[in-house]
């Protein structure tokens, strides 16, 4: 049987473009690539996209152009404190703690610690013309990377969460001004960069119930066009740990999923690792350059922090 699942997922790859790109990954993902091809299929995705994108639809354009407004005026701002602020999964306290004061200032009723995780939250308003409409979801997040000078943001992060606030405040809006029903949730989920996984732990904590959709952002180095529907991105995660000793180490890695290889820098002695296939390493383009001559970490060349989403 799992012989012909990883048949079936192989005659699927075309399909599903850059979702998975391995052998490695397409044996490891097979069953789950099949399960995700038949709720393509059922629900359809790229029909209700192409009717979406290509309906002239003045409401939808005036409430991006909104989004587009509040990010300007105040959420890059928040962007930007998170990102000179950066905290490492499961200790993003400062980061919750400001992300709360400006939902509640906007006028959400915020849940913190839920699914007994202490820096997860659900931010929920509620429109005026009542709850009995759909409920929409964003999800957030605010963890940072981290290597040996401490944590911070090169995977855009900081944004996440401003990006979905300002969806969400244009959303809002539109449903005060059109008295439209209905219920908005923001789904604040902490460490996305390493294990355990928070929304895993969120879902089977029944915290996402209720929801008729889920929509998360992530900033990307690119504008990409990615097909309507499912497993685009990071279907198969492991967490790994390394731990290193006098180990001389190049590093690269590249998106949508990271690659990891390690091989010996010139010069310098030491173990050699060398990896081929990829690795669950949660870092981002850049993040680290090794010194050739000497074998050490030069942190000083990161990724830039993003300024805008």
């Amino acid at each position: 049987m799992r012989t012909n699942h990883l048949i079936l997922a192989l005659v699927l790859i075309p399909a599903l473009g850059s979702a998975q790109t391995t052998p490695t990954e397409i044996a490891a993902a097979s069953d789950i690539l099949i399960r995700i091809e038949a709720l393509q299929q059922r629900i359809a995705p790229e029909e209700t996209a192409r009717d979406i994108t290509e309906r002239t639809d003045q409401k939808r354009f005036e409430l991006m152009e909104h989004a587009g407004q509040v990010w300007d005026a105040e959420m890059q701002d928040l962007s930007d404190h998170i990102g000179r602020n950066p905290e490492v999964g499961w200790a993003e306290f400062e980061a919750v703690d400001t992300l709360v004061k400006v939902l509640l200032s906007k006028g959400f009723v915020v849940e913190t610690g839920v699914a007994d995780l202490e820096t997860a939250f659900v931010a929920t308003w509620v429109s005026p013309a009542g709850s009995d409409g759909a409920v929409l979801g964003l999800i957030g997040e605010y963890d940072a990377l981290r290597d040996i000078d401490g944590p911070f943001h090169g995977d855009q992060h900081n944004a996440q969460t401003p990006v979905a606030i300002s969806a969400a405040l244009s959303l809002k809006a539109h449903m005060e001004s059109d008295r439209v029903p209905g219920t908005i949730r923001i789904f604040g989920t902490p460490a996305e960069e390493v294990g355990p996984p928070a929304k895993t732990i969120m879902y089977e904590a029944g915290i996402f119930d209720g929801t008729d959709i889920l929509v998360r952002s992530h900033s990307a180095p690119e504008t990409a066009h990615a097909r309507a529907g499912f497993g685009v991105c990071c279907l198969n995660i492991n967490e790994v740990k390394y731990v290193f000793s006098e180990v001389c180490i190049y590093w690269s890695t590249r998106t949508p999923i990271n690659i990891v290889e390690w091989s010996q820098c010139t010069g310098s002695s030491g173990s050699v690792l060398h990896i081929g296939e990829r690795s669950s390493i949660n870092t981002s383009p850049g993040s680290f350059h090794p010194r050739r001559d000497t074998g050490r970490w030069d942190s000083t060349k990161r990724s830039p922090r993003p300024g805008r989403g």
